[in-house]
C-alpha cells in the first residue's frame, strides 16, 4: 500500500508539472519549422539528398529523417496543437524514463521520487519537439540495458541495445555518436582492472575497480551497435561533431557555447550532490559523471546529459552511501509523509503550484510569436512579392519559419547544411551570414539578393536604414524587408 501511494504520488506530480513547464511558444524551437518541411518532402520526393528550401543548390544528408517524418505527421493530423502536446507526452515519458531506471539501479522508490521530481526542473529549458528529447530518452534505458548485459550475460539485452542504436541513428543522426561514448566508461575499466589485477588494491582509493562481467558479450554488442551508423541515409553518424567542432557554428549558436557554471544554479547543485557523499565509487560510474561533466563545461547543450543521466548516477551513488553509512533519515522522512495523507495532500498542492501556474500563462501564448518570427512580414511577401523565386536574406533564427512558409532561403538552422564542411563547396554561407554586416554589399552581390528581411534589432538594419542603395517597402513592430534598387542590384 506504502508502495502504490508514492507510485501514485510521484506519478500526478510529474504529469502535472511536465504540462506546466512544456512551452506553448513555439520561439525556441526554429528546428521545428524545418522538421516539418523535410519530412513533407521525404513523403513527397523520397530521400534523395536534395534539399528544395535554399535558393542555393546544395546536398542535403537528412540526418533526423525518421524524426522529421514522425513530426510531419502529427502536425498534418493535429496542427501545432498536436506538436504541443506530442511534446507534454515525450517530457513526462522522459521524467518517467528516468524515475524507473533510478528505481531499478537504487531499489529505493523515495529517492527515486525525490531525483526524478527535481531533474523536471532543470529539463525544462530543454524541452521541445527535437531529436534531444527522444534519443536522450533511448539513451537512458541505453545505460541501463549496458548494466544489465554485464549483471546478467542475457542476449536479449544486446538486442535492445542494438535496436536503440538503430532508432537514435535514423532519429538524432546528429548525437549517435554519444551512444558509443557510454559504452567507453564500462570498457575502459576492466582494461585497468587487467592491467592492476597483479597489483595489491589501495584500499584508500577513491575509486574501486572492478572486472567487468561478461566482457566478450559486451565487446560484440558493442562492434554491432557501432555498425548501425551505417544502417541510416544520413551518412554522417560518425563525423558529425567531429565536422561541427571545426566549422563556425561554435562561435555563434547560442547552445553550442562553452557552459559559465555560476549561471547554471542547477548544475552546482549537481556538483554538491556529487561530491556530499565523499564515498568510494566505482571507476566506470567516475568516468561516466566525469566525461559527461567535461561536455557539459565544453557546451551548454550538453547540460542537458548532467540532468538526465547524471542524475541516475547522483541516485545510485546517495543510495549507496545511505547505505553504507546506516543513515535512515530518508526512511523516516518517508514513513512521515507516505503515512500521513493529509502530508502528502499538502506536499502534492506544494510541489504542483508552479506547474498550474506556469500553465495558465502557456494557455495565453500562441504557438507563433509575432515578436519571435515574421508572420505579418510572410504574409506581405505571399501577397505582394514573387516569393517562389525572389532571393533575399534573412538570419538564421527566422530562416526555418520562411521554409515553413515554403520561402526560399540563404540560410535555417540546419547548420550542417551551410558549412562548407558539410557541403562540399567554396561557400562558407553560415559565416557570411552571421557576419553580413561586415562587406554586406559584396556578399549581396556574391549571393545574387536583391532583398532583405531584418529585425529591427539585427546590426545589418542599421547599415541598410542609412544605405540609398536600399528602399523600404515594409515594416512592422518587429521586422523590416527591404529591396534594393534596380539599377544596384545587377
Amino acid at each position: 500500500m506504502k508502495k502504490k501511494k508514492l507510485l501514485v504520488f510521484t506519478i500526478i506530480t510529474i504529469i502535472i508539472l511536465c504540462i506546466g513547464f512544456t512551452k506553448k511558444n513555439l520561439g525556441d524551437n526554429n528546428d521545428l519549422f524545418y522538421f516539418i518541411k523535410t519530412g513533407e518532402d521525404i513523403l513527397k520526393h523520397g530521400i534523395n539528398f536534395k534539399d528544395y528550401h535554399s535558393f542555393i543548390d546544395l546536398p542535403y544528408t537528412y540526418p533526423h529523417w525518421l524524426l522529421s517524418v514522425y513530426i510531419y505527421l502529427i502536425y498534418s493530423k493535429a496542427g501545432f496543437l498536436g506538436i504541443y502536446i506530442n511534446t507534454i507526452a515525450s517530457y513526462i515519458l522522459l521524467i518517467l524514463s528516468i524515475y524507473y531506471v533510478c528505481i531499478k539501479r537504487t531499489k529505493n522508490e523515495f529517492l527515486s521520487s525525490i531525483v526524478s521530481i527535481f531533474c523536471i526542473f532543470p529539463i525544462a529549458p530543454f524541452i521541445c519537439a527535437r531529436g534531444h528529447v527522444y534519443s536522450m530518452n533511448l539513451m537512458i534505458f541505453e545505460i541501463y540495458f549496458i548494466n544489465k548485459l554485464i549483471e546478467t550475460g542475457k542476449k536479449k539485452y544486446s538486442i535492445y541495445l542494438i535496436l536503440i542504436s538503430l532508432l537514435i541513428a535514423n532519429i538524432h543522426g546528429t548525437s549517435w555518436i554519444m551512444t558509443l561514448i557510454l559504452f567507453l566508461p564500462f570498457i575502459a575499466e576492466h582494461i585497468i582492472y587487467l592491467i592492476m589485477k597483479n597489483k595489491k588494491n589501495n584500499e584508500n582509493t577513491f575509486f574501486s575497480v572492478e572486472r567487468i562481467r561478461n566482457i566478450k558479450l559486451l565487446m560484440i554488442t558493442f562492434i554491432i551497435f557501432a555498425l548501425m551508423g551505417l544502417l541510416t541515409p544520413s551518412r554522417i553518424c560518425y563525423t558529425y561533431v567531429f565536422k561541427v567542432m571545426q566549422g563556425n557554428s561554435l562561435n555563434y549558436i547560442n547552445e553550442h557555447a562553452k557552459t559559465i557554471p555560476i549561471k547554471h544554479p542547477f548544475f552546482i547543485i549537481y556538483f554538491i550532490l556529487l561530491f556530499a557523499t565523499k564515498k568510494k565509487i566505482k571507476l566506470r560510474d567516475f568516468f561516466m559523471i566525469m566525461g559527461l561533466t567535461i561536455m557539459a563545461l565544453m557546451s551548454t547543450r550538453h547540460l542537458f546529459f548532467i540532468y538526465t543521466i547524471g542524475m541516475i548516477y547522483i541516485a545510485k551513488i546517495s543510495n549507496e552511501y545511505l547505505k553504507e553509512t546506516n543513515d535512515n533519515t530518508l526512511n523516516i522522512l518517508e514513513k512521515k509523509i507516505i503515512n500521513n495523507n493529509i502530508l502528502l495532500i499538502m506536499l502534492i498542492g506544494f510541489l504542483i503550484i508552479p506547474g498550474i501556474y506556469n500553465f495558465k500563462v502557456n494557455l495565453k501564448d500562441k504557438y507563433i510569436s509575432e515578436k519571435t518570427y515574421p508572420t505579418q512580414a510572410v504574409k506581405y511577401i505571399k501577397e505582394n512579392l514573387d516569393y517562389k523565386n525572389i532571393r533575399m536574406y534573412n538570419n538564421y533564427n527566422i530562416g526555418s519559419y520562411l521554409m515553413f512558409n515554403d520561402l526560399k532561403v540563404i540560410i535555417d538552422s540546419r547548420c550542417d547544411l551551410y558549412l562548407n564542411e558539410f557541403n562540399k563547396t567554396n561557400l562558407n554561407i553560415f559565416d557570411d551570414m552571421t557576419k553580413i554586416y561586415i562587406n554586406y554589399e559584396e556578399k549581396f552581390k556574391k549571393y545574387n539578393m536583391s532583398y532583405a528581411l531584418v529585425e529591427k534589432k539585427e546590426t545589418l538594419n542599421y547599415f541598410l536604414e542609412k544605405d540609398n542603395n536600399f528602399e523600404k517597402i515594409y515594416s512592422d513592430k518587429y521586422y523590416i524587408i527591404y529591396k534594393q534598387k534596380a539599377e544596384n542590384s545587377k
